[in-house]
């Protein structure tokens, strides 16, 4: 690792070998990793270096070696294919595991990724997990308000709306820019749309609709790494959908969030997020930090420049954006400044390879304009 500024393609090519020389070690649940074989994946295409697409490929094969008969999918890795499970083995994981929608999201989000990526046997394969997913377990879990619960969390089921369980969202987006198929779309905007409308305080920023440990909805989200989640599928909702009303409605909130939170906690000339910085909350609202570390957050917040690259792609021009996605860029790619992050770190792995890899989506931005958006929706 050179510790000097980089181009965003040298850093994501540095940071990408670094995770494939991480991956053998690592040993926690598949929501951190799946964000590094993200970051693969995007690597093999913007770099031409398939193979950091071919250290990311078992490791989806065995994540869909181990989905439930009824599409869930544990998120912590089970170590054996569901077809060596017993009958009472499988009623065992839905009394007592963590079948969560939340983790799911995301993880089938990079799922259809890889789908785009492997093409072939792998590409229907891929497809047909993440299909059976999106359609018999997501549904168990729908809400008559457009939301969603957030699934099965050792053994707890949670049926109360709960924002972070969003990432089906980008599930939803991804399986439609891939499949073009759009029954699944609307799912999305109505959850999206449910956040948008009645989780939305006065100040400017979202309301968390938590379940831990029952319903609740008295705290702003306003750490990075819930900020992160629902950005982002906020923005890939945005992406997949062409319901210009709902579309219009998403840059109505972004806006406000944007000069609410965002925009204050990276000052104008700064090269970072101000980490330190802390909502002025209103009486009465907790601040959604609870429960989190510093490199918890930090991780996330290393996407957020991915996702104001999106706004400037797709919603409009924002040159207060612009200057801080470019800064963004510019940071991550100095290694010294993004291990501050956790980025290729010595920090406990499960933290730094989820940073790493969410550090190559900002970075994927940097080497090409739309790159992981436009990925969806290449030619396999």
């Amino acid at each position: 690792m050179e510790y000097r500024q980089l181009t965003a393609p040298v850093a994501l090519d540095a940071y990408c070998a670094w995770l494939v020389e991480q991956l053998p070690a690592y040993r926690r649940s598949w929501y951190p990793l799946f964000y590094a074989l993200r970051a693969l994946l995007y690597g093999a295409e913007l770099l031409h270096k398939p193979e950091y697409a071919d250290a990311a490929f078992p490791y989806f094969d065995q994540y869909v070696g181990e989905q439930l008969p009824n599409g869930a999918f544990h998120a912590k890795p089970l170590n054996r294919p569901m077809a060596d499970f017993t009958y009472p083995e499988i009623v065992e994981l839905l009394r007592r595991g963590d079948l969560n929608l939340a983790d799911g999201g995301s993880n089938v989000h990079a799922l259809l990724q890889a789908a785009v990526a492997a093409g072939g046997e792998r590409r229907s394969r891929y497809l047909g997990a993440a299909e059976k997913w999106l359609k018999d377990w997501v549904p168990i879990f729908a809400l008559p308000t457009g939301a969603y619960g957030n699934g099965f969390w050792g053994g707890h089921k949670l049926n109360g709306p709960y924002s972070m369980a969003m990432n089906v969202c980008s599930a939803f987006a991804a399986y439609t820019c891939i499949t073009g198929h759009r029954d699944l779309i609307a799912y999305a905007e109505n959850f999206v749309l449910f956040q948008l409308e009645n989780g939305w305080h006065e100040s400017g920023v979202p309301i968390r609709f938590d379940n831990y440990p029952v319903p609740n909805a008295d705290s702003l989200i306003v750490d990075y790494c819930r900020m992160f989640y629902l950005l982002e599928a906020i923005c890939w909702t945005h992406y997949a959908s062409d319901n210009e009303s709902f579309r219009t409605r998403v840059k109505e909130r972004l806006d406000e969030w944007l000069a609410a939170d965002f925009l204050p906690r990276w000052q104008e000339g700064q090269a970072w997020f101000n980490m330190d910085y802390k909502f002025p909350l209103p009486d009465g609202w907790r601040d959604s930090n609870i429960g989190t570390g510093f490199y918890w957050r930090a991780a996330k917040c290393n996407g957020i420049p991915y996702l104001f690259s999106y706004y400037l792609n797709h919603i409009g021009e924002n040159q207060a954006l612009r200057q801080r996605f470019e800064a963004g860029v510019k940071y991550l790619s100095h290694p010294l400044d993004a291990m501050m992050q956790g980025v290729a770190s010595r920090l406990e792995l499960y933290l730094s390879i989820q940073a790493t890899g969410i550090a190559c989506l900002t970075l994927a931005e940097g080497c090409q304009a739309d790159a992981a958006f436009a990925f969806f929706r290449r030619e396999s």
